[in-house]
């Protein structure tokens, strides 16, 4: 027999979609790996089958076929994986509330393979300069000037690459960040995931692109800074 999604969620056929994303809240609240460290192995799979029942109950097309055929209907090839997991955007709210209230930091790595909820300020690359000093400054100890460029935030946009601050969801990836691409090698289907370059994993792109920094929310600019180099350097 094969599985019933509704039962694994614990909600009726009928239900709507606001019935089963509360259902799957509470259910993830309690079988996440991280809120499960001393059941992790059994609780990645309780995990798994409920954001597997997730998946089709939350998909239309998917519940359709469910209703029609069962399990059979909407049965992943080589079974469910978190590649085929498209919801992550309707359960921000879910997990970013969830890890506050017991006091991780926003993200979840158990289930879904160390997504975050939160998009986070990258530390940006390290910037190196070679200057030439006089010896004779570093026996004095003498101030020095290093002049350099930097990408900073753009003020003219606030760093969001609109001009107007406001980002839409990104219409190649829907939000997701990443995009889903499928060929076929003979009789064989091959899918891959990538990063999605209309928006660059954000998952957001501007209203109207910020002339300043091309809408990347960033420019290069000069900067300094002053250093005093020990004597017997």
């Amino acid at each position: 027999m094969g599985k019933d999604y509704y039962a694994v969620l614990g909600v009726g056929r009928k239900a709507t979609k606001d019935e089963i994303k509360k259902a799957y809240r509470d259910l993830a609240k309690k079988y996440h790996p991280d809120l499960n460290p001393q059941n992790k192995k059994e609780a990645e799979e309780k995990f798994k089958e409920i954001s597997e029942a997730y998946e089709v109950l939350m998909d239309d097309q998917k519940r359709a076929r469910f209703d029609q055929y069962g399990e059979e209907g909407v049965k992943f090839q080589g079974g469910f994986d978190w590649n085929q997991f498209h919801h992550y955007q309707d359960v921000q709210d879910i997990f970013g509330d969830l890890f506050s209230q017991f006091g991780f930091g926003g993200g979840f790595g158990g289930g879904f393979g160390g997504f975050s909820t939160q998009q986070r300020e990258m530390r940006g690359n390290d910037s190196f300069v070679e200057i030439p000093i006089d010896i004779r400054r570093i026996a004095r100890n003498e101030k020095i000037e290093v002049f350099y460029f930097r990408e900073m935030k753009c003020e003219s946009c606030d760093g969001t690459g609109s001009t107007t601050k406001k980002l839409l969801t990104c219409p190649t990836c829907h939000g997701r960040g990443y995009v889903e691409r499928s060929t076929n090698q003979g009789f064989i289907l091959f899918r891959t995931t990538e990063v999605c370059r209309t928006c660059n994993g954000r998952g957001k792109v501007p209203e109207k692109v910020c002339k300043e920094c091309q809408g990347s929310g960033y420019v290069r600019k000069k900067d300094k800074i002053e250093i005093f180099p020990p004597p017997g350097i």
